[in-house]
């Protein structure tokens, strides 16, 4: 975000990755399969 009262955090690196892991929502009983969004998210930058 962007604007006059925004503050800056750092973030931390982890080993933590999403790759090959699902997004569960159990009440609608969707998923949504990580590796394929994380695939359709790259824009021209990376």
């Amino acid at each position: 975000m962007w604007g006059e009262n925004v503050r800056t955090i750092k973030l931390h690196s982890t080993k933590f990755t999403l790759d090959g892991k699902f997004l569960l929502n159990h009440d609608t009983k969707q998923f949504v399969n990580l590796n394929e969004y994380k695939a359709a998210s790259i824009d021209e930058n990376g």
